[in-house]
């Protein structure tokens, strides 16, 4: 049975980080996949209505109360349970755990392998395999 393409909403304040991610991405998934790379919440904020991300990636001030609007149904019910991965530069003792009891279905401390991205994405999308 052949997978469905794919849509990832990425929110990452750094440019360096941005393309990090990109060049992961298509190393690792599927022609037709789709990845939107933004730097702001303002910019995630119009994309997650009108393009509808399967999953998301997130970083970077503002991150924790975005999801907290996602998963209270601002943005609309269909969104609530969307996947969402912390990839973070906070990676003390203790951090994992905030992330996911803020909402977040996985976390990723930075610096991290393009395997380690992929393997992650793998297994909260299950529709990445």
């Amino acid at each position: 049975m052949k997978r469905k393409e794919i849509f990832c909403l990425h929110l990452e304040p750094n440019d360096i980080e941005r393309d990090f991610i990109r060049i992961c991405l298509s190393r690792r998934f599927k022609q037709g996949d789709y990845l939107r790379s933004v730097a702001s919440i303002e910019e995630a904020e119009e994309i997650i209505v009108s393009e509808k991300p399967e999953f998301m990636i997130l970083n970077g001030p503002g991150a924790f109360e975005f999801l907290d609007k996602i998963r209270s149904g601002v943005y609309g019910e269909e969104f609530i349970t969307t996947p969402t991965i912390a990839f973070t530069a906070y990676a003390l003792l203790g951090d994992r755990e905030k992330f996911l009891k803020a909402g977040f279905d996985a976390y990723l401390p930075k610096p991290a392998s393009i395997e380690q991205i992929t393997n992650l994405i793998k297994q909260v999308v299950p529709s990445a395999n």
